[in-house]
């Protein structure tokens, strides 16, 4: 089978760069909380600090190699902010396709990285973590679904 070691080889990267590198977001990237999945690698995320439910799609290259579930951390690229330029074709009227389609709620965010714990731990120590948000307050325990209080029946 050609080029079946190709695809192993980059495989076995991106595994590791998804687990061990240490990512920040970027200027056009926020943190979000997957709040449900749509399915066909298409899910909601609540950003940090917002509370509007978006669509967020993961990039093909993570396709069954990496797996989100409800609950998760990501950082997301915010896709879809129009610029001066487009707001003034916009008041014009001359409105192309694609921008009736971001106004109608399509898929607005790109996951870029999975935050997992280490992750998370890593922003927090960098004070790029949302801390005034209650939904991200509890940051990677509540992503685990390790709860630090436990009843104990007397």
């Amino acid at each position: 089978m050609a080029g079946l070691g190709r695809r192993t080889h980059y495989r076995k990267h991106l595994t590791d760069a998804v687990l061990h590198d240490l990512p920040e977001p970027q200027k056009d990237e926020k943190i979000a909380r997957v709040v449900a999945s749509r399915g066909g690698n298409q899910f909601d995320v609540c950003v940090a600090n917002d509370p509007t439910v978006y669509l967020a799609i993961l990039p093909t290259k993570f396709h069954k190699l990496v797996w989100v579930k409800r609950g998760d951390y990501v950082l997301v690229q915010v896709g879809g902010a129009a610029t001066d330029e487009e707001e003034s074709r916009n008041e014009e009227g001359k409105q192309s396709k694609s921008d009736n389609n971001l106004e109608d709620g399509g898929i607005r965010h790109m996951i870029t990285h999975i935050l997992y714990k280490d992750q998370v731990k890593h922003l927090q120590s960098k004070g790029l973590w949302p801390e005034d948000d209650p939904e991200f307050s509890k940051g990677a325990g509540a992503q685990d679904g390790d709860d630090d209080e436990k009843v104990e029946d007397d």
